[in-house]
């Protein structure tokens, strides 16, 4: 029997380190795969902060073009009157191609008289009483846009500097 055992202790032992090999593969494997899932991870984090990146830069870009488009907008008033119509027409090509470069961009102008008051969407700058004779007109509405707002990708990208619509108690008075 001693024989046996003897034989059985190799036996045994390289059973126990076949079976620690093997948990050891296993924690190693573990790690493996924990090491691709954070590496993923990683790549996905690095994308997503290079394109919200991306997104911060272009939006003030097109913060700065709104700006521009805005000053056409007010040479394009000024010059309604010029004789010049051969600069006018140049300067109005301008804009409109540089609004349609915009549009491409997905920017698209909201604030309109008569459109109802939108603290999210609108910056009230000041108030304008209505007068009698304001019966179509409602509370709470744009009375006057002084710069258009714009949004971007669903989302407001400039606000709309408004003043709104007050009607007066005596004009609620003669409506009801």
């Amino acid at each position: 029997m001693l024989h046996m055992k003897e034989q059985e202790g190799p036996a045994g032992e390289a059973a126990q380190e076949g079976a620690a090999a093997g948990a050891e593969k296993t924690r190693e494997d573990d790690r493996l795969v924990r090491l691709q899932a954070d590496f993923e991870n990683f790549k996905k984090r690095a994308a997503k902060e290079a394109a919200e990146s991306a997104a911060r830069g272009k939006r003030g870009l097109l913060l700065k073009l709104l700006n521009l488009s805005d000053t056409f907008d007010l040479a394009i008033a000024a010059m309604s009157g010029t004789k010049d119509a051969e600069l006018l027409k140049g300067v109005k090509m301008m804009d409109t191609h540089l609004k349609e470069m915009l549009s491409e961009e997905g920017i698209a102008a909201f604030g309109e008289e008569g459109d109802a008051f939108d603290p999210f969407r609108h910056d009230a700058l000041g108030q304008v009483d209505a007068a009698g004779g304001t019966d179509a007109k409602k509370d709470e509405t744009v009375a006057e846009v002084i710069q258009r707002g714009y949004l971007w990708k669903g989302a407001v990208l400039r606000h709309a500097a408004v003043k709104v619509l007050k009607i007066g108690k005596e004009a609620e008075g003669k409506k009801e």
